[in-house]
């Protein structure tokens, strides 16, 4: 899915009721770089404009979880238009159902996106999610598919620490080829470069077939505490690889999932507990504006 927004015309007063809607859920997160704001000005439209470009999974695709609401991406870019008194172009390249493996791919060989982030001065990352648990079955720690959501807790109990740092270490590669051909792209010209990282959303979850609800306390608590687990170590993997080739880590599974991490996404997703809602859409907004892009504005 490729959509070409131009936000030179766009309603900051749209934005600015949608964040006001979503005043509850703002995160409490602070990504790794976090810059004060400049002074507010108005976008000009002879001035150089500003080249966004949002890649990953459907989490970055606003209209799957929020419909008609203003996404995460169009409310980020109005915000730099407000405060760095220039156009923002923006590309919105991220495809529903994305994998590391697919990303790599659309980065060695689309012509057209690579053009994108050779030129972008602010690239946005989202990947992750549908490389995480059950995992595909050549993963050291696969576990295979049962008729029910409530008969995976007790399989996914069953993976072992070994498998689960082998599995995560195997994607480390993976993740390493992505973020580098990012930075490669850019050729050295100054880019601020952002991952999002994943959030664990099993807690509270009904499941897709309604099931979840169903596993006995003795099996659901060790689940939460492994699935919370199995988020960290994979953020912490991928922050260290990300920040290796100039990336901010905006951390949104602390934004999401609260500080201690073990809070419900239910306020922040959709009914399918996977794609940000409304509120989600603010918070991830948020989590772009408290980084550091001083190096491409001048600001």
């Amino acid at each position: 899915m490729t959509r070409r927004v131009s936000l030179a015309t766009l309603s900051l007063a749209l934005v600015v009721a949608a964040c006001a809607g979503s005043a509850g859920s703002t995160a409490t997160a602070t990504p790794t770089t976090v810059a004060s704001a400049p002074p507010a000005a108005s976008a000009s439209a002879s001035a150089d404009p500003l080249r966004l470009v949002i890649l990953g999974d459907s989490i970055a695709v606003p209209e799957v979880g929020c419909g008609e609401c203003i996404g995460f991406d169009e409310q980020y870019a109005a915000y730099l238009e407000t405060q760095t008194a220039r156009p923002v172009g923006l590309r919105n390249e991220a495809v529903p159902g994305d994998r590391i493996q697919s990303l790599k791919s659309l980065l060695e060989t689309n012509t057209a996106v690579q053009g994108e982030i050779a030129k972008a001065d602010i690239v946005v990352v989202s990947i992750g999610y549908n490389n995480g648990p059950p995992w595909d079955p050549d993963d050291p720690c696969h576990v295979p598919l049962v008729e029910r959501d409530a008969d995976l807790i007790p399989a996914i109990l069953a993976m072992t620490p070994e498998c689960i740092t082998e599995t995560i270490d195997m994607y480390r590669g993976e993740l390493d080829a992505v973020y580098g051909r990012i930075e490669a792209l850019a050729a050295g010209r100054p880019q601020v470069r952002i991952t999002f990282g994943v959030f664990d959303n099993i807690r509270d979850n009904p499941g897709g077939d309604g099931t979840l609800p169903l596993v006995s306390p003795e099996n659901m608590q060790p689940a939460l505490e492994l699935f919370a687990s199995i988020s960290d170590q994979w953020n912490a993997m991928d922050c260290g690889v990300a920040t290796a080739h100039g990336f901010v880590c905006a951390d949104l599974r602390h934004a999401f999932n609260g500080p201690d991490g073990n809070g419900s996404v239910g306020p922040y997703t959709a009914p399918d507990w996977v794609h940000p809602n409304e509120a989600g859409q603010a918070v991830m907004a948020k989590l772009l504006q408290r980084v550091d892009v001083s190096a491409v504005t001048g600001r």
